[in-house]
C-alpha cells in the first residue's frame, strides 16, 4: 500500500542528510548551546571573568538560545537554504511530477517532524546539564523541548511558505523570513516557565505551522497552472 508523501520523505532525506552543509548546519545546536553553558556556568574561570552584575540563570540562558536556534535552523532547511536550486527543483517536482500539492507539503512536512526531533536530541543533553545548575526540574526542560520543537515546525513552513511564494535568491528570503521570526520566536514561554505559557506558546506553533502548510499547499497548486 503506497503511503502518501512517502516519496517526498525520502526525498527529503536524501537532501536534508546528503548535502555536507546541511548536515554542518546541525552542528549550530550543540556547539551554540556549548558556548553557551560555559559562558554563564556557575563559577566557571571563564564565567567569572565575563560576569558584569548578577549571574545569569543556566538554564533561561540555554532554554532562549536551544529556542533561537531551533527556529533558524527550522526557517533555513524548511526555505532549503542548504539545498542548491531548491526553488527550481521544487518548482519542477510541481510541475512535472504526479504528485498532488498537499502530498508534497504532507512528507516536507513529516521529515519537518523527524528533522526536528533530531534537533531536540542533539540540544536535550545540554538542556538537562543546565536543570540543576538552574533551578529547574526535568518537567521544566521536557516544556523547553516542547517550546523549541513546535516553534521549529512553524518556523520551517513558514521557510517553505517563503520559498514557494518569493522564488528568489536566499537573500531575497531573508528579507521576509527574519522580521517574521523575530516577531514569532516564543522567548516569553520559556522564560515564564508556567504551564499556561508553555500549553499557549505550544498550542499557537502548531496551528500557524498547520494554517501555513495549507497556505503553502494552495500555492503550491497556482504554480501547476500554465502561467504560474
Amino acid at each position: 500500500m503506497r503511503i502518501p508523501g512517502s516519496a517526498i520523505v525520502t526525498t527529503e532525506m536524501r537532501t536534508h542528510l546528503g548535502q555536507p552543509l546541511s548536515l554542518r548546519s546541525l552542528l549550530l545546536i550543540p556547539c551554540g548551546l556549548g558556548l553557551a553553558l560555559l559562558l554563564v556556568w556557575p563559577r566557571a574561570p571563564l564565567a567569572a571573568v565575563m560576569r558584569v552584575g548578577p549571574s545569569p540563570n543556566p538554564f533561561d540562558v540555554v532554554a532562549v538560545c536551544l529556542v533561537l536556534l531551533a527556529v533558524y535552523l527550522g526557517a533555513r532547511h524548511g526555505s532549503e537554504d542548504y539545498s542548491p536550486s531548491s526553488s527550481l527543483q521544487l518548482r519542477d517536482l510541481v510541475r512535472f511530477a504526479p504528485v498532488p500539492p498537499a502530498e508534497i507539503v504532507l512528507g516536507k512536512g513529516v521529515f519537518g517532524v523527524l528533522h526536528t526531533a533530531l534537533l531536540l536530541l542533539l540540544g536535550a543533553p545540554f538542556v538537562v546539564a543546565s536543570l540543576a545548575v538552574g533551578g529547574a526540574d526535568g518537567t521544566e526542560g521536557l516544556r523547553v523541548l516542547a517550546v523549541a520543537g513546535a516553534a521549529c515546525l512553524c518556523a520551517r513552513m513558514l521557510g517553505l511558505l517563503v520559498l514557494v511564494v518569493v522564488r528568489g535568491k536566499p537573500l531575497v528570503r531573508d528579507v521576509v523570513l527574519v522580521p517574521l521570526l523575530a516577531v514569532a520566536s516564543p522567548i516569553d514561554a520559556v522564560v515564564a516557565r508556567t504551564p499556561r505559557a508553555v500549553g499557549i506558546s505550544v498550542g499557537v506553533s502548531l496551528a500557524v505551522a498547520l494554517a501555513l502548510a495549507a497556505t503553502t499547499a494552495l500555492a503550491l497548486r497556482g504554480m501547476r497552472r500554465p502561467d504560474a
